[in-house]
């Protein structure tokens, strides 16, 4: 009798240890060696790629680079509170600022002013081409003793001082203009960051666990925020020459190329029909030859090709002999093209010129 009595607590005792135990999941036994193998699959997706390349730059919003030459100084008798020059002077026209509404005149234009908004290093470079008819360039200094109608114009970058423009084709050395960097949320603030976007993005795949990721400026990026050049120019002409018999107006063509830094490209903006003209070629493969120069008139379509007898690369320099180009003719003067050009090596870089007679 107590023996049952002593198998029963047992027993119970047994069943309130199962009950309390945690519940736990042992793995299979195996006793078979031949079968002790076994795998787990998994994929490995991948969430996205971010693109981190992005050109961004504001151009000019300067209008016009017009000017006035006013040898005798008329306009300053008429009005000196407005031209304060007395003689030889060359006014620009400025945008008015604050709350005024009219426009001021100086010997300066207004800024010509890039911002570099991209993730990269851009290069910067502006050309100025003339069409001065019998008016001579001259440096400003030359003016006083000047004997024919003469014209001083300089170029100012930045803080610098005035670069004398004294041929109808100009061109500024390129300038490097520093990128936008990436934000950290520390020392750098401002800048470009991958957004996860939760709704779908143009152009922009989903990833697998339901983003769109971008890569964009931080919410409040001002173009004051990113770096920046700036160009004006300068004018004055002489008083002493004969300039009665001046009756062609003096005008300027203002052109700015923006390139990645490292990346091919054509530098030059001024192209005579009646010149030779030369380019300066950048960051194409040495031993690259020429395979191809077509003409376009918006940059995309093929208009005309550009003959091969009347090209040819030595070096860095690409030299089209506008004599002999017929792709542009003097329809084309007064305007602007596009020049395609197509290397060896499959490099195609396009650059704009002003044509010129």
């Amino acid at each position: 009798m107590r023996k049952t009595k002593i198998a029963k607590i047992i027993a119970a005792s047994t069943a309130a240890t199962l009950l309390l135990a945690p519940a736990t999941v042992f793995a299979e036994d195996v006793t078979d060696p031949g079968s002790a193998s076994s795998e787990i699959n998994g994929d490995g997706s991948l969430e996205g790629y971010v693109n981190k390349d992005v050109f961004r730059v504001v151009l000019p919003t300067i209008q016009n680079v017009n000017f006035t030459l006013d040898p005798q100084g008329l306009l300053n008798k008429a009005d000196s509170a407005k031209y304060p020059t007395a003689s030889g002077a060359v006014y620009f026209e400025n945008a008015p600022t604050g709350s005024a509404t009219d426009p001021t005149y100086s010997d300066t234009s207004d800024e010509i002013t890039i911002y570099n908004k991209s993730s990269y290093d851009v290069e910067v470079g502006l050309s100025v081409t003339l069409d001065t008819g019998d008016v001579t360039l001259a440096a400003k200094d030359a003016l006083a003793s000047a004997k024919t109608p003469s014209l001083y114009l300089g170029l100012i970058k930045g803080t610098d001082a005035a670069a004398a423009i004294t041929s109808a084709s100009y061109e500024s050395a390129a300038a490097t203009v520093t990128k936008v960097p990436e934000a950290d949320g520390t020392t750098v603030t401002k800048g470009y960051q991958i957004k996860a976007n939760t709704s779908a993005v143009e152009g922009v795949e989903e990833s697998p666990n339901g983003y769109w990721y971008t890569y964009e400026l931080t919410p409040g990026f001002a173009d004051t925020d990113a770096q920046k050049i700036s160009y004006k120019l300068e004018g004055a002409c002489d008083s002493a020459a004969d300039w009665s018999k001046i009756d062609k107006a003096v005008t300027a063509k203002v052109a700015w190329t923006i390139t990645k830094v490292g990346q091919p490209s054509i530098s030059g903006k001024a192209y005579s029909i009646s010149n030779t003209n030369t380019f300066t070629v950048k960051n194409v493969d040495s031993t690259a030859t020429i395979s191809s120069i077509n003409m376009s008139k918006d940059g995309t379509t093929v208009a005309a090709s550009v003959p091969a007898s009347c090209y040819s690369l030595t070096g860095t320099t690409l030299t089209i002999d506008g004599t002999k180009n017929t792709a542009i003719g003097s329809g084309g003067v007064g305007g602007t093209r596009y020049f395609i050009v197509t290397f060896s090596d499959g490099t195609e870089v396009k650059f704009l010129v002003n044509v010129a007679a």
